[in-house]
Protein backbone atom coordinates (compact mmCIF):
# COMPACT_ATOMS: atom_id res chain seq x y z
CA UNK A 1 0.00 0.00 0.00
CA UNK A 2 3.28 2.33 0.34
CA UNK A 3 3.90 2.34 -3.11
CA UNK A 4 0.20 3.22 -4.17
CA UNK A 5 0.52 6.63 -2.10
CA UNK A 6 3.73 7.03 -3.56
CA UNK A 7 2.38 6.74 -6.91
CA UNK A 8 -0.86 9.54 -5.95
CA UNK A 9 1.94 11.38 -4.96
CA UNK A 10 3.36 11.29 -8.32
CA UNK A 11 0.27 12.08 -9.89
CA UNK A 12 -0.44 14.86 -7.36
CA UNK A 13 2.77 16.37 -9.14
CA UNK A 14 2.92 15.76 -12.51
CA UNK A 15 -1.12 14.41 -13.82
CA UNK A 16 0.30 13.42 -17.19
CA UNK A 17 2.75 10.81 -15.85
CA UNK A 18 0.99 8.15 -17.24
CA UNK A 19 2.97 5.28 -15.62
CA UNK A 20 1.82 6.93 -12.22
CA UNK A 21 -1.35 7.36 -13.50
CA UNK A 22 -2.13 3.25 -14.99
CA UNK A 23 -0.33 2.62 -11.30
CA UNK A 24 -2.94 4.27 -9.42
CA UNK A 25 -5.61 2.35 -11.61
CA UNK A 26 -3.65 -0.71 -10.67
CA UNK A 27 -3.73 -0.28 -6.99
CA UNK A 28 -7.67 1.11 -7.00
CA UNK A 29 -9.12 -1.58 -8.97
CA UNK A 30 -7.27 -4.99 -7.55
CA UNK A 31 -7.92 -3.33 -4.02
CA UNK A 32 -12.04 -3.32 -5.45
CA UNK A 33 -11.33 -7.31 -5.52
CA UNK A 34 -10.01 -7.82 -1.59
CA UNK A 35 -12.64 -9.01 0.97
CA UNK A 36 -14.51 -5.01 2.17
CA UNK A 37 -13.70 -3.74 5.42
CA UNK A 38 -16.85 -4.41 8.01
CA UNK A 39 -18.82 -1.45 8.42
CA UNK A 40 -21.51 -3.08 10.54
CA UNK A 41 -23.92 -6.77 10.49
CA UNK A 42 -24.91 -6.05 6.78
CA UNK A 43 -22.64 -3.62 5.23
CA UNK A 44 -18.98 -3.50 4.03
CA UNK A 45 -17.11 -0.86 2.49
CA UNK A 46 -14.95 -1.53 -0.70
CA UNK A 47 -11.06 -1.07 -0.33
CA UNK A 48 -10.45 0.17 -3.54
CA UNK A 49 -12.41 2.60 -5.80
CA UNK A 50 -13.30 1.27 -9.44
CA UNK A 51 -14.72 4.86 -10.47
CA UNK A 52 -11.20 6.31 -9.49
CA UNK A 53 -9.12 3.16 -11.28
CA UNK A 54 -11.19 3.94 -14.39
CA UNK A 55 -10.26 7.76 -14.11
CA UNK A 56 -7.30 6.99 -13.88
CA UNK A 57 -7.03 4.53 -16.54
CA UNK A 58 -8.97 6.96 -19.11
CA UNK A 59 -6.47 9.60 -18.11
CA UNK A 60 -3.82 7.38 -19.11
CA UNK A 61 -5.61 6.99 -22.70
CA UNK A 62 -5.80 10.91 -22.95
CA UNK A 63 -2.35 11.31 -22.19
CA UNK A 64 -0.90 8.55 -24.12
CA UNK A 65 -3.63 6.88 -26.25
CA UNK A 66 -1.40 3.63 -27.23
CA UNK A 67 -0.69 2.80 -23.25
CA UNK A 68 -2.62 -0.44 -24.28
CA UNK A 69 -2.67 -2.13 -20.89
CA UNK A 70 -5.09 0.22 -19.36
CA UNK A 71 -7.44 -0.70 -21.87
CA UNK A 72 -7.62 -4.47 -20.42
CA UNK A 73 -8.43 -3.28 -17.18
CA UNK A 74 -11.33 -0.84 -17.98
CA UNK A 75 -12.87 -3.94 -20.09
CA UNK A 76 -12.06 -5.90 -17.04
CA UNK A 77 -14.19 -3.71 -14.07
CA UNK A 78 -17.08 -2.59 -17.29
CA UNK A 79 -17.66 -6.37 -17.81
CA UNK A 80 -18.17 -7.35 -14.08
CA UNK A 81 -21.70 -7.97 -13.08
CA UNK A 82 -21.39 -9.64 -9.31
CA UNK A 83 -18.69 -9.76 -7.51
CA UNK A 84 -18.75 -12.24 -4.61
CA UNK A 85 -16.01 -11.64 -2.27
CA UNK A 86 -15.65 -15.62 -0.72
CA UNK A 87 -12.43 -17.88 -1.52
CA UNK A 88 -14.57 -19.96 -3.89
CA UNK A 89 -15.88 -23.58 -3.67
CA UNK A 90 -19.72 -24.55 -4.91
CA UNK A 91 -22.28 -22.06 -3.74
CA UNK A 92 -19.84 -19.72 -1.70
CA UNK A 93 -21.97 -16.70 -2.76
CA UNK A 94 -25.13 -18.05 -1.10
CA UNK A 95 -23.17 -17.91 2.01
CA UNK A 96 -25.34 -15.59 4.02
CA UNK A 97 -21.58 -14.71 5.80
CA UNK A 98 -20.01 -13.62 2.92
CA UNK A 99 -20.36 -10.55 1.30
CA UNK A 100 -22.07 -9.92 -2.35
CA UNK A 101 -21.97 -6.91 -4.73
CA UNK A 102 -24.76 -6.16 -7.14
CA UNK A 103 -22.50 -3.55 -9.65
CA UNK A 104 -24.82 -0.72 -10.19
CA UNK A 105 -24.69 2.12 -13.19
CA UNK A 106 -25.31 5.31 -11.68
CA UNK A 107 -24.87 7.74 -14.82
CA UNK A 108 -21.37 7.45 -15.30
CA UNK A 109 -20.19 5.87 -11.96
CA UNK A 110 -21.02 2.57 -10.80
CA UNK A 111 -22.32 2.07 -7.29
CA UNK A 112 -20.82 -0.81 -5.53
CA UNK A 113 -22.16 -1.87 -1.88
CA UNK A 114 -20.98 -5.00 -0.21
CA UNK A 115 -23.78 -6.06 1.68
CA UNK A 116 -24.16 -10.10 3.57
CA UNK A 117 -27.30 -11.99 4.55
CA UNK A 118 -29.97 -13.61 2.57
CA UNK A 119 -31.87 -12.51 -0.02
CA UNK A 120 -34.08 -10.18 1.84
CA UNK A 121 -30.64 -7.59 1.85
CA UNK A 122 -29.21 -8.92 -1.46
CA UNK A 123 -32.02 -8.78 -3.58
CA UNK A 124 -32.64 -4.83 -3.87
CA UNK A 125 -29.52 -4.36 -5.35
CA UNK A 126 -29.97 -7.00 -7.83
CA UNK A 127 -33.31 -5.75 -8.74
CA UNK A 128 -31.49 -1.82 -8.88
CA UNK A 129 -29.03 -3.36 -10.99
CA UNK A 130 -32.07 -5.38 -13.21
CA UNK A 131 -34.01 -1.85 -13.37
CA UNK A 132 -31.35 -0.14 -14.59
CA UNK A 133 -29.75 -2.46 -17.16
CA UNK A 134 -26.25 -2.14 -16.22
CA UNK A 135 -25.08 -5.03 -17.71
CA UNK A 136 -26.17 -4.15 -20.92
CA UNK A 137 -25.18 -0.61 -20.98
CA UNK A 138 -21.73 -1.48 -19.16
CA UNK A 139 -20.98 -4.10 -22.05
CA UNK A 140 -22.12 -1.71 -24.38
CA UNK A 141 -19.73 0.54 -23.02
CA UNK A 142 -17.09 -1.90 -23.43
CA UNK A 143 -17.51 -2.37 -26.78
CA UNK A 144 -16.92 1.05 -27.71
CA UNK A 145 -14.11 1.19 -25.60
CA UNK A 146 -12.57 -1.77 -27.15
CA UNK A 147 -13.48 -0.03 -30.73
CA UNK A 148 -10.97 2.68 -29.27
CA UNK A 149 -8.51 0.07 -28.60
CA UNK A 150 -8.47 -0.95 -32.07
CA UNK A 151 -8.82 2.04 -33.18
CA UNK A 152 -5.48 3.12 -31.37
CA UNK A 153 -3.23 -0.29 -32.19
CA UNK A 154 -5.06 -1.31 -35.29
CA UNK A 155 -1.94 -4.48 -35.17
CA UNK A 156 -2.84 -5.23 -31.52
CA UNK A 157 -3.85 -9.14 -30.92
CA UNK A 158 -5.16 -8.28 -27.94
CA UNK A 159 -7.27 -5.61 -28.93
CA UNK A 160 -9.00 -7.58 -31.35
CA UNK A 161 -9.36 -10.40 -29.16
CA UNK A 162 -11.59 -8.32 -26.63
CA UNK A 163 -13.78 -6.78 -29.31
CA UNK A 164 -14.63 -9.78 -30.77
CA UNK A 165 -15.48 -11.19 -26.91
CA UNK A 166 -17.63 -8.30 -26.41
CA UNK A 167 -19.15 -8.61 -30.15
CA UNK A 168 -19.96 -12.56 -28.77
CA UNK A 169 -21.00 -11.13 -25.53
CA UNK A 170 -23.58 -9.10 -27.17
CA UNK A 171 -24.63 -11.62 -29.53
CA UNK A 172 -23.24 -10.77 -32.41
CA UNK A 173 -20.64 -13.86 -33.47
CA UNK A 174 -20.38 -12.83 -37.01
CA UNK A 175 -18.78 -9.30 -36.08
CA UNK A 176 -16.56 -11.91 -34.03
CA UNK A 177 -15.50 -13.78 -36.81
CA UNK A 178 -14.41 -10.54 -38.78
CA UNK A 179 -12.32 -8.84 -36.01
CA UNK A 180 -10.39 -12.17 -35.18
CA UNK A 181 -9.83 -12.74 -38.82
CA UNK A 182 -7.14 -10.03 -38.56
CA UNK A 183 -5.30 -11.46 -35.30
CA UNK A 184 -2.46 -12.99 -37.21
CA UNK A 185 0.14 -15.79 -36.09
CA UNK A 186 2.63 -13.20 -34.62
CA UNK A 187 0.40 -12.99 -31.59
CA UNK A 188 1.22 -14.48 -28.25
CA UNK A 189 0.84 -17.80 -27.46
CA UNK A 190 -2.36 -16.70 -24.90
CA UNK A 191 -3.81 -14.59 -27.32
CA UNK A 192 -3.74 -17.12 -29.88
CA UNK A 193 -5.61 -19.49 -27.65
CA UNK A 194 -8.03 -16.72 -26.89
CA UNK A 195 -8.75 -16.22 -30.80
CA UNK A 196 -9.32 -20.05 -31.85
CA UNK A 197 -11.56 -20.62 -28.42
CA UNK A 198 -13.61 -17.29 -29.60
CA UNK A 199 -13.39 -18.67 -33.48
CA UNK A 200 -15.32 -22.19 -31.87
CA UNK A 201 -17.09 -20.43 -29.82
CA UNK A 202 -19.04 -18.05 -32.51
CA UNK A 203 -18.90 -21.01 -35.06
CA UNK A 204 -21.13 -23.45 -32.52
CA UNK A 205 -23.72 -20.22 -32.04
CA UNK A 206 -23.88 -19.91 -35.99
CA UNK A 207 -24.33 -23.34 -36.56
CA UNK A 208 -21.45 -23.39 -38.28
CA UNK A 209 -19.16 -26.22 -37.35
CA UNK A 210 -16.67 -26.41 -39.44
CA UNK A 211 -15.65 -22.97 -38.06
CA UNK A 212 -15.67 -24.38 -34.61
CA UNK A 213 -13.89 -27.57 -35.42
CA UNK A 214 -11.28 -25.87 -37.57
CA UNK A 215 -10.64 -23.06 -34.23
CA UNK A 216 -10.60 -26.63 -31.74
CA UNK A 217 -8.40 -28.24 -34.06
CA UNK A 218 -5.87 -25.22 -34.40
CA UNK A 219 -6.31 -24.67 -30.62
CA UNK A 220 -4.75 -28.69 -29.96
CA UNK A 221 -1.93 -27.83 -32.44
CA UNK A 222 -0.94 -24.95 -30.49
CA UNK A 223 2.46 -25.06 -29.11
CA UNK A 224 1.06 -23.97 -25.85
CA UNK A 225 0.89 -25.14 -22.08
CA UNK A 226 -3.05 -25.93 -21.65
CA UNK A 227 -4.66 -23.83 -19.29
CA UNK A 228 -7.43 -22.27 -18.40
CA UNK A 229 -8.88 -22.68 -22.23
CA UNK A 230 -9.21 -26.53 -21.50
CA UNK A 231 -12.74 -26.78 -19.74
CA UNK A 232 -13.82 -24.26 -22.50
CA UNK A 233 -12.35 -26.19 -25.07
CA UNK A 234 -14.19 -29.36 -23.84
CA UNK A 235 -17.10 -28.28 -23.76
CA UNK A 236 -17.07 -26.78 -27.29
CA UNK A 237 -16.30 -30.16 -28.85
CA UNK A 238 -19.27 -31.03 -26.50
CA UNK A 239 -21.24 -28.66 -27.94
CA UNK A 240 -20.10 -30.40 -31.84
CA UNK A 241 -21.24 -33.92 -30.33
CA UNK A 242 -17.85 -34.89 -29.07
CA UNK A 243 -18.07 -35.73 -25.51
CA UNK A 244 -14.68 -37.94 -25.00
CA UNK A 245 -13.13 -34.78 -24.05
CA UNK A 246 -14.90 -33.22 -21.56
CA UNK A 247 -14.69 -37.14 -19.83
CA UNK A 248 -11.21 -36.92 -19.58
CA UNK A 249 -11.07 -33.41 -18.27
CA UNK A 250 -13.91 -35.42 -15.77
CA UNK A 251 -11.34 -38.06 -15.07
CA UNK A 252 -8.35 -35.94 -14.83
CA UNK A 253 -10.03 -33.74 -12.06
CA UNK A 254 -11.57 -36.79 -10.37
CA UNK A 255 -7.71 -38.08 -9.86
CA UNK A 256 -6.22 -34.63 -9.11
CA UNK A 257 -8.66 -34.28 -6.15
CA UNK A 258 -9.44 -37.73 -5.10
CA UNK A 259 -12.92 -38.36 -5.77
CA UNK A 260 -14.82 -40.85 -4.46
CA UNK A 261 -16.36 -43.80 -6.69
CA UNK A 262 -19.54 -42.47 -6.68
CA UNK A 263 -18.87 -38.71 -7.15
CA UNK A 264 -17.54 -39.51 -10.76
CA UNK A 265 -20.19 -41.73 -11.67
CA UNK A 266 -22.49 -38.60 -11.10
CA UNK A 267 -19.90 -36.12 -13.31
CA UNK A 268 -19.38 -38.34 -16.06
CA UNK A 269 -23.45 -38.09 -16.41
CA UNK A 270 -23.25 -34.95 -16.71
CA UNK A 271 -22.55 -33.67 -20.08
CA UNK A 272 -25.52 -35.73 -21.45
CA UNK A 273 -27.02 -34.24 -19.12
CA UNK A 274 -26.71 -30.56 -19.65
CA UNK A 275 -27.45 -32.24 -23.59
CA UNK A 276 -30.37 -33.08 -22.26
CA UNK A 277 -29.85 -36.56 -22.75
CA UNK A 278 -31.04 -37.86 -19.22
CA UNK A 279 -30.41 -41.29 -18.89
CA UNK A 280 -32.96 -43.99 -17.36
CA UNK A 281 -30.78 -44.99 -14.26
CA UNK A 282 -29.64 -41.17 -13.62
CA UNK A 283 -31.85 -41.10 -10.05
CA UNK A 284 -30.12 -44.35 -9.06
CA UNK A 285 -26.58 -42.61 -9.48
CA UNK A 286 -27.91 -39.23 -8.62
CA UNK A 287 -29.08 -41.18 -5.03
CA UNK A 288 -25.39 -43.14 -4.31
CA UNK A 289 -23.74 -39.47 -4.95
CA UNK A 290 -25.98 -38.15 -2.22
CA UNK A 291 -25.72 -40.74 0.15
CA UNK A 292 -21.89 -40.63 0.22
CA UNK A 293 -21.03 -36.91 -0.35
CA UNK A 294 -20.38 -35.12 2.83
CA UNK A 295 -22.36 -32.24 4.13
CA UNK A 296 -25.75 -31.19 5.94
CA UNK A 297 -28.73 -32.85 4.55
CA UNK A 298 -31.00 -30.42 6.64
CA UNK A 299 -30.78 -27.58 4.67
CA UNK A 300 -31.44 -25.65 1.60
CA UNK A 301 -30.51 -26.21 -1.56
CA UNK A 302 -28.10 -23.70 -3.06
CA UNK A 303 -26.23 -23.10 0.49
CA UNK A 304 -22.36 -24.27 0.39
CA UNK A 305 -22.10 -27.48 2.49
CA UNK A 306 -25.44 -28.32 1.83
CA UNK A 307 -25.16 -31.95 0.30
CA UNK A 308 -28.47 -30.97 -2.12
CA UNK A 309 -26.53 -28.55 -3.53
CA UNK A 310 -24.27 -31.07 -5.06
CA UNK A 311 -26.84 -32.21 -7.29
CA UNK A 312 -27.28 -28.98 -8.55
CA UNK A 313 -26.68 -30.11 -12.38
CA UNK A 314 -29.52 -33.27 -12.43
CA UNK A 315 -32.05 -31.48 -10.39
CA UNK A 316 -31.83 -28.23 -12.16
CA UNK A 317 -31.24 -29.76 -15.99
CA UNK A 318 -32.99 -32.88 -15.65
CA UNK A 319 -35.69 -31.90 -13.25
CA UNK A 320 -38.20 -34.11 -15.08
CA UNK A 321 -36.57 -37.76 -14.21
CA UNK A 322 -38.54 -39.74 -12.17
CA UNK A 323 -37.63 -39.97 -8.28
CA UNK A 324 -38.64 -42.02 -5.61
CA UNK A 325 -36.95 -39.86 -2.87
CA UNK A 326 -37.14 -36.39 -1.84
CA UNK A 327 -33.98 -34.16 -1.97
CA UNK A 328 -35.79 -31.29 -0.89
CA UNK A 329 -35.70 -30.85 3.27
CA UNK A 330 -36.51 -27.17 3.06
CA UNK A 331 -37.31 -24.42 0.40
CA UNK A 332 -34.13 -23.92 -2.02
CA UNK A 333 -32.37 -20.47 -1.60
CA UNK A 334 -30.55 -21.20 -5.15
CA UNK A 335 -32.74 -20.33 -8.09
CA UNK A 336 -31.49 -23.12 -10.40
CA UNK A 337 -33.34 -25.21 -7.75
CA UNK A 338 -36.62 -23.62 -7.96
CA UNK A 339 -37.64 -25.54 -10.96
CA UNK A 340 -37.27 -29.06 -9.89
CA UNK A 341 -38.75 -27.86 -5.86
CA UNK A 342 -41.51 -27.10 -7.92
CA UNK A 343 -41.66 -30.60 -9.66
CA UNK A 344 -40.93 -32.33 -6.24
CA UNK A 345 -43.83 -30.82 -4.49
CA UNK A 346 -46.30 -32.16 -6.67
CA UNK A 347 -48.98 -29.09 -6.33
CA UNK A 348 -50.02 -27.50 -9.92
CA UNK A 349 -50.88 -24.44 -8.58
CA UNK A 350 -47.59 -23.99 -6.96
CA UNK A 351 -45.84 -25.22 -10.10
CA UNK A 352 -48.31 -22.79 -11.81
CA UNK A 353 -46.91 -19.84 -9.50
CA UNK A 354 -43.05 -21.14 -9.68
CA UNK A 355 -43.39 -20.89 -13.64
CA UNK A 356 -44.72 -17.57 -13.84
CA UNK A 357 -41.82 -16.49 -11.42
CA UNK A 358 -39.26 -18.30 -13.45
CA UNK A 359 -39.90 -16.98 -16.55
CA UNK A 360 -40.09 -13.40 -14.92
CA UNK A 361 -36.41 -14.03 -13.95
CA UNK A 362 -35.66 -15.04 -17.46
CA UNK A 363 -37.66 -11.94 -19.10
CA UNK A 364 -35.61 -9.46 -16.75
CA UNK A 365 -32.76 -11.21 -17.62
CA UNK A 366 -33.07 -11.13 -21.35
CA UNK A 367 -34.42 -7.07 -21.61
CA UNK A 368 -31.23 -6.04 -18.82
CA UNK A 369 -28.89 -7.45 -20.29
CA UNK A 370 -27.97 -9.91 -17.27
CA UNK A 371 -26.95 -13.33 -17.28
CA UNK A 372 -29.65 -16.06 -17.87
CA UNK A 373 -28.05 -18.11 -15.56
CA UNK A 374 -30.39 -20.87 -17.24
CA UNK A 375 -33.39 -19.76 -16.20
CA UNK A 376 -34.85 -20.05 -19.94
CA UNK A 377 -34.42 -23.52 -19.48
CA UNK A 378 -35.52 -23.97 -15.72
CA UNK A 379 -38.69 -22.47 -16.93
CA UNK A 380 -38.65 -24.57 -19.91
CA UNK A 381 -38.82 -27.80 -18.16
CA UNK A 382 -41.40 -26.45 -15.36
CA UNK A 383 -43.55 -25.73 -18.59
CA UNK A 384 -42.98 -29.37 -20.15
CA UNK A 385 -43.96 -30.54 -16.57
CA UNK A 386 -46.86 -28.79 -16.82
CA UNK A 387 -47.91 -30.32 -20.36
CA UNK A 388 -48.02 -27.12 -21.57
CA UNK A 389 -46.48 -27.41 -24.85
CA UNK A 390 -47.24 -23.93 -26.03
CA UNK A 391 -45.51 -21.96 -23.64
CA UNK A 392 -42.46 -24.52 -23.44
CA UNK A 393 -42.14 -24.19 -27.60
CA UNK A 394 -42.47 -20.26 -26.41
CA UNK A 395 -39.41 -20.42 -24.40
CA UNK A 396 -37.33 -22.21 -26.86
CA UNK A 397 -37.99 -19.86 -28.83
CA UNK A 398 -36.76 -17.35 -26.18
CA UNK A 399 -33.46 -19.28 -25.93
CA UNK A 400 -32.55 -20.16 -30.00
CA UNK A 401 -33.48 -16.26 -30.50
CA UNK A 402 -31.89 -14.17 -27.70
CA UNK A 403 -29.65 -16.59 -25.31
CA UNK A 404 -28.52 -19.02 -27.82
CA UNK A 405 -26.00 -15.64 -29.65
CA UNK A 406 -24.69 -14.34 -26.73
CA UNK A 407 -24.16 -18.25 -25.27
CA UNK A 408 -20.72 -17.15 -24.18
CA UNK A 409 -22.10 -14.91 -21.67
CA UNK A 410 -24.85 -17.52 -20.07
CA UNK A 411 -23.81 -19.50 -16.45
CA UNK A 412 -24.98 -22.41 -16.17
CA UNK A 413 -22.83 -23.50 -12.85
CA UNK A 414 -21.94 -21.70 -9.89
CA UNK A 415 -18.17 -23.68 -10.37
CA UNK A 416 -15.88 -22.62 -13.45
CA UNK A 417 -14.56 -26.15 -13.78
CA UNK A 418 -18.19 -27.52 -15.05
CA UNK A 419 -19.62 -24.30 -16.44
CA UNK A 420 -20.38 -26.07 -19.57
CA UNK A 421 -23.26 -23.91 -21.07
CA UNK A 422 -22.18 -24.57 -24.52
CA UNK A 423 -23.72 -28.04 -24.21
CA UNK A 424 -26.87 -25.93 -23.63
CA UNK A 425 -27.08 -24.87 -27.68
CA UNK A 426 -27.72 -28.38 -29.10
CA UNK A 427 -30.04 -29.23 -26.16
CA UNK A 428 -32.31 -26.20 -27.04
CA UNK A 429 -32.06 -26.30 -30.55
CA UNK A 430 -33.29 -29.79 -30.91
CA UNK A 431 -36.27 -29.45 -27.94
CA UNK A 432 -37.34 -26.19 -30.51
CA UNK A 433 -37.08 -28.49 -33.29
CA UNK A 434 -39.42 -31.29 -31.65
CA UNK A 435 -41.77 -28.40 -29.86
CA UNK A 436 -42.49 -27.31 -33.14
CA UNK A 437 -43.50 -30.82 -34.70
CA UNK A 438 -45.46 -31.09 -32.30
CA UNK A 439 -47.55 -28.55 -32.52
CA UNK A 440 -47.52 -28.07 -36.84
CA UNK A 441 -44.84 -25.86 -37.22
CA UNK A 442 -43.37 -27.87 -39.97
CA UNK A 443 -40.88 -25.36 -41.37
CA UNK A 444 -40.27 -24.07 -37.88
CA UNK A 445 -39.06 -27.77 -36.98
CA UNK A 446 -37.20 -28.64 -40.38
CA UNK A 447 -34.81 -25.46 -40.07
CA UNK A 448 -33.89 -26.27 -36.37
CA UNK A 449 -33.76 -30.05 -37.35
CA UNK A 450 -30.88 -28.98 -40.26
CA UNK A 451 -29.25 -26.48 -37.67
CA UNK A 452 -28.56 -29.79 -35.16
CA UNK A 453 -27.50 -32.08 -38.37
CA UNK A 454 -25.15 -28.98 -39.05
CA UNK A 455 -23.80 -28.66 -35.26
CA UNK A 456 -23.85 -32.60 -34.79
CA UNK A 457 -22.02 -33.51 -38.59
CA UNK A 458 -19.53 -35.87 -36.94
CA UNK A 459 -20.73 -37.33 -33.49
CA UNK A 460 -19.62 -40.12 -31.20
CA UNK A 461 -21.11 -42.89 -31.52
CA UNK A 462 -23.17 -42.40 -28.20
CA UNK A 463 -25.52 -39.65 -30.00
CA UNK A 464 -25.75 -41.40 -33.15
CA UNK A 465 -29.29 -42.93 -32.35
CA UNK A 466 -30.82 -39.34 -31.70
CA UNK A 467 -29.36 -38.35 -34.63
CA UNK A 468 -30.85 -40.71 -36.38
CA UNK A 469 -34.39 -39.98 -34.70
CA UNK A 470 -33.64 -36.23 -36.04
CA UNK A 471 -32.48 -37.24 -39.89
CA UNK A 472 -35.88 -39.13 -39.70
CA UNK A 473 -38.12 -36.29 -38.30
CA UNK A 474 -36.48 -34.19 -41.40
CA UNK A 475 -37.10 -36.97 -43.46
CA UNK A 476 -40.53 -37.05 -42.66
CA UNK A 477 -40.57 -33.51 -43.23
CA UNK A 478 -39.70 -33.14 -46.55
CA UNK A 479 -36.03 -32.01 -45.66
CA UNK A 480 -32.30 -33.83 -45.79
Amino acid sequence: MRACGTLRALVARDSGDADALYGVGECEYHAGLLVPEVVDSVNGRMRGSWNTALAAFRRVLLVDPTYHPAFGHVLDILQATNLAFCAGGLACGNDPTTFNASVVRDGDSLLIQPVRGDFRVKTPWRARQTATRTPLRNAQAAQRIAQEWVDAGPAEPRARVALAQLDLRLGDPAAALRELAVVGRGADAATRRATWIARAQAGVVLGEASIARAALDSLRRLDATPGEHDAMAAQLWGALGRLEPLRTLIAARARAEGWAPERLAYWQRVPRILLGLADGDLADVERRYFDAAPGDTACAAGRPRCRVTNLLESLSYAPRVRRTRSYFAVAPVGSRFFGAYAIEKGDSAYRGVMAQFIDSLSTAARESGSNDNGTTIHATELALARRDTTTALTLARRFTDTVLPSLAYLSVDGQDFADWAFLTAPRMILLRADLAMATGARDEARTWYARLLALWSEPDAELQPTVARVRAALAALGGR
